[in-house]
């Protein structure tokens, strides 16, 4: 995890979330969409593959507590990789000064998204 991020996200999962999971009742639904890069790196390492692992065993543990109360968790996998492909939003859309293939956005093909979302 990223220098500084370790401290946000202990409080994150610490504090933040079971104070808004505890006012949830049967019934209600937690929908997780999150940035998953990390986890899928172009290259696995000993240490990205640790993290993921890390990853998985407690997010399997919140999802268990939380269909045992009757809240069901949806887990959204990784979106395409955005931040690799060095793409703004702003630029990514087709703009009247810019032809198409030209801009700053190198695109990660969908047999390569498909691939790193498959660990």
């Amino acid at each position: 995890m990223k220098k500084g991020f370790d401290k946000l996200s202990k409080d994150y999962w610490t504090r933040i979330v079971p104070q808004l999971s505890s006012r949830l009742k049967p019934g209600d639904m937690i929908l997780m969409i999150n940035d998953l890069s990390y986890f899928s790196p172009v290259h696995q390492d000993p240490e990205s593959q640790d993290f993921l692992g890390i990853f998985e065993s407690e997010i399997t543990v919140f999802s268990n507590r939380m269909n045992a109360k009757g809240i069901p968790v949806v887990f959204v996998k990784s979106l395409p990789f955005a931040r690799d492909a060095k793409c703004e939003p702003a630029v990514a859309a087709k703009q009247w000064f810019n032809q198409i293939g030209e801009g700053p956005c190198d695109y990660i093909s969908q047999k390569e998204t498909l691939m790193r979302m498959e660990r």
